[in-house]
């Protein structure tokens, strides 16, 4: 194969996808600027009459104040104050995005925050149902030994009343088993 075939068959690959991309594509006849334009696209008719709407109405806009302008220099007028306020949107969207980004991490950082507070939290519950437990067995425990010393008065009281006793009216070996009880019981 030559060069001149080459460059031919690449002519006419480009050819193709220009005619495949022109197939995809709708053939619109819109108004701007009272001049009728003929533009290929696979939007809608009524979405590219509405783009047209809008670029002749910022051309009408830019034409009232200037006596005398050509439709390039117009145009070109239009162009830059469209792309400008494309830019300037752009800009706020962007500035959007980045504050959206921030938001997100100081979500992301406060969600961990509660997180962690949460498992203290939960610790805490913890601790303080060991602490009510651990204040039950021990009012329990002084419970009984409330009880066990009430007893221990009592017998104590027998005895101080044994001992008061005259000698021979009380049995003196039981005088000395109650109170070795006694002792024992406190053991």
């Amino acid at each position: 194969m030559n060069v001149e075939n080459t460059s031919n068959v690449g002519i006419f690959i480009n050819l193709m996808e220009v005619f495949l991309l022109m197939a995809e594509k709708k053939r619109h006849v819109v108004n701007v600027y009272s001049q009728e334009i003929s533009l290929f696209s696979s939007e809608s008719e009524e979405y590219m009459n509405k783009l047209a709407k809008f670029v002749d109405s910022r051309m009408n806009d830019f034409a009232e104040g200037v006596s005398r302008i050509s439709f390039g220099n117009l145009s070109i007028l239009t162009s830059l104050s469209i792309a400008d306020d494309y830019f300037k949107i752009k800009e706020t969207l962007d500035n959007f995005e980045s504050d959206k980004e921030n938001v997100e991490d100081e979500l992301s950082a406060a969600l961990s925050k509660v997180m962690a507070l949460e498992a203290i939290s939960r610790e805490k519950e913890l601790r303080i149902e060991e602490l009510e437990e651990k204040i039950e067995k021990l009012s329990t425990s002084l419970n009984s030994n409330e009880s066990s010393r009430e007893e221990l008065n009592k017998k104590l009281n027998v005895l101080s009343y044994e001992l008061k006793k005259p000698l021979e009216k009380r049995n003196y070996n039981s005088v000395l088993q109650d109170a070795y009880n006694l002792v024992n019981s406190k053991e």
